[in-house]
C-alpha cells in the first residue's frame, strides 16, 4: 500500500504582502489616534493652566492683604511678559546687568505669595496685564499650543476697595429715597454692575419693580430693562 504524503502548504507571497498591508494601515491608525505630539502638547498644557492659576492665587491674595490694591507694576490696557527677576525675592537688588527692558517686574509675590515666578514649559513666559475697561486682571499663556490658557481676576472698578469698615461715598445709593421696600438678594456681575432683587417698587423715585441692576456708582443701569418687571417678590439672584 501506497501512503499518502501529506503536503504543508506555507503562506504565498501575495498573502504576506496582504498581511503587512493589513499591519501597516493598523498601526497609523493607532499612530493617529495616539498622536505621541499632540499628547506632549497636552501635557505641556495642563503644565500651562496649573502655573497660570499659581500666578492668579498670588496676586489676589497680594490684593486681599493690600486692601484691595494689586502691584502697581501691572500695565492697564496691555499685556507683558513676566520679567524673570521676578524669580528673585522681593530683598534682593535689581541685577544692572539683567534689567527686565519693559517686561513686568512682580518680585513683590516673591516669596511670600508664591515661592517663584512660573516660566512655560518650552522657556517662554507668562504675560499679565489689566482690561482698563472693567478693572479685570488677566494672566496669559501666549504659547499654548492645544487651547487657549487665561484667567481672569476682577477687582472693583478704580477707586479700588477702601479699608476694612470703611464707607465708599463714591457708591450714592440716594439714602433715604433710594428702593422703597426691603432687598432680599444681591448679585454683583464680574463687569462690577449689580443685581438687586426684593420687595420694592421704585428706586431713587424710578420704577424698578422687585429687580434693578446699578452701575458701580449706585446709579440705575437703563441699559437693563425687564419691562414692567416681577409681578412677585425676587427672593434670590445668580
Amino acid at each position: 500500500m501506497q501512503r499518502a504524503k501529506r503536503v504543508k502548504k506555507g503562506f504565498t507571497l501575495l498573502e504576506i504582502l496582504l498581511v503587512i498591508a493589513a499591519i501597516g494601515i493598523l498601526a497609523a491608525i493607532v499612530l493617529v489616534a495616539i498622536n505621541p505630539n499632540r499628547q506632549i502638547a497636552l501635557v505641556r498644557d495642563t503644565a500651562r493652566a496649573t502655573d497660570v492659576n499659581t500666578i492668579r492665587k498670588a496676586i489676589e491674595q497680594y490684593n486681599i492683604d493690600n486692601g484691595g490694591q494689586y502691584p502697581t507694576s501691572i500695565p492697564r490696557g496691555s499685556y507683558k511678559d513676566i520679567c524673570s527677576t521676578g524669580n528673585k525675592t522681593a530683598t534682593d537688588t535689581l541685577d544692572p546687568t539683567n534689567l527686565c527692558d519693559g517686561k513686568l517686574d512682580l518680585r513683590v509675590l516673591v516669596p511670600t505669595y508664591i515661592a517663584s515666578i512660573p516660566t512655560d514649559p518650552t522657556g517662554g513666559t507668562y504675560k499679565v496685564g489689566i482690561n482698563s475697561s472693567n478693572n479685570t486682571i488677566s494672566v496669559w499663556a501666549d504659547n499654548a499650543e492645544q487651547r487657549q490658557i487665561g484667567l481672569n481676576i476682577f477687582f472693583p472698578p478704580t477707586p479700588t476697595l477702601l479699608a476694612a469698615g470703611a464707607k465708599d461715598s463714591s457708591f450714592d445709593t440716594g439714602i433715604p429715597v433710594g428702593f422703597n421696600g426691603q432687598i432680599y438678594t444681591l448679585a454683583v456681575q464680574s463687569d462690577g454692575k449689580i443685581l438687586a432683587g426684593g420687595r420694592f417698587t421704585t428706586y431713587k423715585g424710578t420704577s424698578a419693580n422687585r429687580i434693578v441692576r446699578l452701575n458701580s456708582d449706585g446709579s440705575i443701569d437703563t441699559g437693563f430693562n425687564l419691562g414692567t418687571g416681577f409681578d412677585n417678590n425676587v427672593n434670590t439672584l445668580a
